[in-house]
């Protein structure tokens, strides 16, 4: 970039407009690319494991308009891009996009989508349980072979350049540290649960939770919490087929990177503003975690990094960055809940669902069940 500028001719004061607009350029192409991709995924039906439920062609393209809107002005993401100038939203439209196209049964294109938003930034490397488990009910061995090639030929391609000069172990180096560095806190900035003891006493991951039981350390405990998160979006998934659910738990699975691992950032969970966004248009209750998180987010983001120096760090380590704290663990555990409930649901209903080792098929798609049932569970899920 600083080849085309100077190239362009300038100038290089910081305070100049366009050195501005040329610097976060790139964040408002992926911030259209992201449009893009949330559009095109409107269009899909995803009520295959509830046919009464398709949405009318007319609607589905109305709601496609409506999610492209959304990522155009809502003050989470134009806040990331605009002011921050961050690429958040390059790495959650190759999520969304990867796990979409494996759905849809094009295993190459969603491995080499996968590999480009692994090549940003490593949060995509969350999904692949998920996007394992999609390509083993699409095509099994072949279809998650089709993807690890095309994804190793993807990140050869991008870091070729890189690997023939010599800088392949400092690669191997920088994304060791990122999972491996030492913390000095339980959160860097992310207002999660972790927030909360960190304000209150200041602990450090390798600090017992209860004085007296010194095996249990923040950080142990942590990494046990984030090991069940990911077993239960992946549980929910695997229990429930259909491209929304697999979105819900891709969305659990990015909220639960952002709540519960050690030295987690603010902006880990933007993820889930883009994978939940095409759940809550044909299911409009999911608005309920949908809003309040978006709300969180952006005081999250706003507080951490004002638009003046003014601002800086007033209001941060305040008693308003724990209540914040406190709502999104509350939203957290309630996402948690509701998952939960999707599974005890499904397996009760699952003896129901076979007949003489065959799949029963009518069982789960009668409508005429009861409200409250353990269909009606599932279906609202």
């Amino acid at each position: 970039m600083a080849t085309i500028y100077d190239w362009i001719g300038g100038p290089y004061n910081q305070t100049t407009t366009p050195l501005h607009i040329f610097i976060k350029l790139p964040s408002i192409i992926f911030d259209l690319v992201l449009m893009a991709v949330v559009y095109r995924v409107l269009l899909i039906p995803v009520d295959r494991e509830d046919p009464a439920g398709e949405t009318p062609e007319r609607l589905q393209r109305t709601h496609a308009v409506a999610a492209a809107a959304v990522c155009a002005f809502h003050p989470a993401i134009l806040y990331d891009s605009a002011v921050w100038a961050q690429i958040d939203a390059a790495i959650s439209a190759a999520m969304l996009a990867s796990l979409v196209l494996a759905y849809v049964g094009k295993p190459a294109w969603a491995g080499c989508i996968f590999a480009i938003g692994f090549a940003i930034k490593p949060h995509p490397i969350i999904l692949s349980p998920l996007l394992a488990l999609v390509l083993w009910r699409q095509g099994h061995v072949k279809a998650i072979a089709k993807a690890l090639l095309a994804a190793s030929s993807t990140l050869a391609v991008i870091l070729g350049p890189w690997l023939v000069h010599g800088d392949g172990w400092r690669i191997r180096g920088v994304y060791i540290t990122l999972f491996t560095k030492e913390r000095q806190g339980l959160s860097e900035l992310a207002w999660n649960v972790w927030w909360i003891p960190d304000q209150l006493g200041n602990p450090r991951p390798g600090s017992a939770v209860f004085g007296w039981f010194d095996v249990l350390t923040y950080e142990r405990l942590a990494l046990a919490l984030s090991v069940c998160a990911t077993g239960l979006a992946f549980s929910f998934a695997f229990r429930n087929s259909g491209l929304l659910s697999l979105l819900i738990a891709a969305a659990y699975q990015a909220f639960a990177l952002y709540e519960l691992p050690i030295g987690s950032h603010e902006r880990y969970l933007y993820p889930i503003l883009v994978l939940l966004l095409p759940v809550i248009f044909p299911r409009p209750r999911w608005l309920l975690l949908y809003v309040p998180v978006s709300i969180t987010f952006f005081l999250n983001l706003v507080v951490v990094a004002p638009p003046t120096k003014r601002y800086m760090d007033q209001y941060v380590y305040s008693d308003f960055g724990v209540g914040i704290a406190v709502i999104q663990t509350v939203l957290f555990a309630a996402f948690t809940a509701v998952l939960l409930r999707g599974l005890i649901a499904r397996s009760r209903l699952a003896p129901a669902l076979w007949r003489n080792g065959e799949p029963n098929d009518a069982a789960f798609h009668d409508r005429r069940q009861p409200k409250g049932s353990a269909h009606t569970a599932i279906v609202r899920a």
